[in-house]
């Protein structure tokens, strides 16, 4: 029989008894011990437990792995008085029978015999038994077991570096994997690679820790940068589900030495973390450590919002509604909806939920109407976004127009000085309404020109209502075919004209398909046109000119014949330029 205790997470402090056999640890039902926590695996690890009591494991492919003393671990012999760390979870193996001597002798003997076997076994397992076997032959064992010395109580860390006798080590909010001695937590996206206990990046890229960590009101993130921007990348989550709820960023870390912090949320249970990295340098002692600061929250249709920074969220019922996340810059509550200022400009990234989505879509507004957004769509000059359905819309403006992406599962936006976030659409709706009357007006009074800027405007800015955009196409469609079949008319009329040679219909044709362009600005009626214009513009002078050259040539040879017959008269007429 052997007795583990949970250290940390839901069950904390509880103690459960093992008979000799083999026993699964994990967060489903099925398991011999269920920790509801969501950095456990369904299926964590195995343990076999001997008939003397010897305890080995075995971790069943979880997705964050099996820890001990830093190291993760995959298989191997479980001693009395050490820790094994599930995800964010820590057990302890105690001694059951209370024969301490016994325990310390096996566990001396077991670790002698693991460290003789390191030429055959090697692996991260095989340092945390040397340290085991360091740490009792120098009289420490008491302290391995779980003891105290020198007044220290049981589970409190000693500070002192980690090389230090008797030394232990204070880990951070990360377990000191920011020291990136150890590179195999570290997920890298390419560019980036970790050797000698810091990060390089060669232009830039992502790098992120793949384990779920338990939550604290806030984090500091702190590190030694050279040649990098470094942001800190925070997502969380609650017990029960691996799918985070928000990802916020905290202030990029820049080149020197720098720090910044960002908060959770109250309902944040576990989170992990990104750093975002550009530029081409090194990373070098990440810390992850609790600090102060606290979060602006309020209400909004649907849920709840939080915002710190540039991030914003809003989270209801069925999870996240919509989160908006950006390294720098302020939120403030306004009329209908909220306003942010990043000073500058600032990339920012927007993402829907699926309970946001199901009734609507994600729209990105552009100058031919909104695009839905979807893997390899980029919008340029995009004014804003329109998100949701009749049950709940929002609608986002940038200032300036900016570039939009499909990114991260979002929307990202690149150089948004500010931006205007609105729930309480009335107003717009309103302007929407006005537009679309507008554009019946001139498709009565025959103002083309006027009722293409005006759907335009409608399809670009407010196209909130989908009767107003599909009457708007309509009668955009049924003005282009006008401006067709008007340009259809002045290129026959134009061949007879230059057959002819009429100057006067080829300055008449010339001037209406003028008229025809400036109808049409910016379309293909627009640039065929005005081509048409020149063409017969240019004719028309060329005729002209003939024109005025045989006419001069008639009134010199006129002028010539007078002038011997009548010299007065030639005199008179060529006074009066005739």
């Amino acid at each position: 029989m052997v007795q583990i205790e949970i250290l940390t997470g839901p069950e904390s402090g509880k103690v459960v008894d093992f008979s000799a056999g083999s026993h699964r640890i994990g967060r489903a039902s099925g398991n011999a011990l269920v920790i509801a926590d969501a950095s456990v695996s369904g299926k964590h690890l195995e343990l076999v437990v001997g008939d003397d009591g010897a305890v080995r494991f075995r971790d069943l492919g979880s997705t964050n792995g099996t820890w001990s003393g830093g190291v993760q671990v995959q298989d191997g012999e479980w001693f009395v008085g050490t820790e094994l760390k599930l995800g964010g979870c820590s057990l302890r193996l105690v001694d059951a029978s209370g024969a301490a001597e016994e325990a310390d002798a096996a566990l001396h003997r077991r670790a002698r015999e693991a460290a003789m076997e390191g030429g055959r076994r090697g692996g991260p397992l095989q340092l945390v038994l040397v340290l085991v076997l360091v740490a009792a032959a120098g009289g420490a064992a008491w302290w391995v077991l779980g003891g105290g010395e020198d007044g220290v109580e049981e589970g409190t860390a000693r500070a002192g570096s980690p090389g230090e006798p008797g030394a232990q080590v204070v880990y951070d909010l990360v377990d000191n994997l920011g020291d990136f001695s150890n590179p195999d937590p570290w997920a890298l996206s390419e560019g980036l690679s970790i050797a000698d206990g810091a990060l390089t990046a060669d232009g830039g890229g992502r790098a992120t820790l793949a384990r779920n960590f338990p939550a604290v009101p806030a984090l500091r993130f702190s590190a030694e940068t050279d040649g990098l921007a470094v942001t800190p990348m925070v997502a969380w989550g609650q017990d029960g589900s691996d799918a985070p709820i928000g990802h916020w960023a905290a202030a990029s870390l820049d080149s020197g030495t720098a720090a910044s912090q960002v908060p959770l949320p109250d309902g944040a249970d576990w989170f992990r973390v990104e750093m975002d990295v550009q530029g081409r340098g090194t990373l070098r002692g990440l810390k992850v450590e609790e600090a102060e600061a606290s979060v602006r929250s309020g209400d909004a249709p649907g849920g709840e919002l939080a915002s710190y920074a540039g991030n914003w969220l809003l989270s209801g019922p069925q999870g996240m509604q919509l989160a908006v996340r950006a390294a720098q810059g302020e939120w403030q509550p306004a009329a209908g909806g909220e306003d942010f200022a990043a000073e500058g400009g600032v990339d920012v990234l927007v993402r829907a939920g699926a309970a946001l989505l199901e009734d609507g879509s994600f729209l990105v507004l552009g100058a031919g109407g909104p695009v839905g957004l979807a893997p390899g769509v980029v919008v340029e000059d995009s004014p804003g976004l329109l998100l949701g359905g009749e049950n709940g819309r929002f609608l986002l403006r940038f200032e300036p127009a900016a570039s939009v992406r499909a990114a991260e599962g979002g929307a990202l936006v690149s150089g948004v000085e500010g931006m205007t976030l609105r729930w309480d659409l009335q107003a717009d709706l309103l302007e929407a309404a006005r537009l679309s009357r507008s554009i019946a007006d001139h498709e009565r009074t025959g103002d083309d020109r006027a009722l293409l800027e005006t759907v335009s405007r409608l399809l670009r800015s407010y196209p909130l209502v989908d009767a107003q955009v599909i009457d708007a196409l309509q009668r955009s469609r049924a003005s282009m075919q006008r401006g067709r079949a008007e340009l259809a008319e002045l290129q026959t009329a134009t061949g007879a004209a230059l057959f002819v040679a009429s100057l006067e219909g080829m300055e008449g044709l010339s001037a209406r398909a003028a008229a025809l362009a400036a109808r049409y600005p910016g379309t293909d009626i627009d640039r065929e046109a005005a081509d048409l214009a020149d063409v017969l513009g240019s004719r028309a002078r060329e005729v002209r000119a003939a024109r005025d050259a045989e006419a001069n040539a008639y009134r010199e040879r006129l002028l010539g014949a007078l002038q011997g017959s009548y010299p007065l008269l030639a005199a008179w007429l060529a006074e009066e330029g005739r």
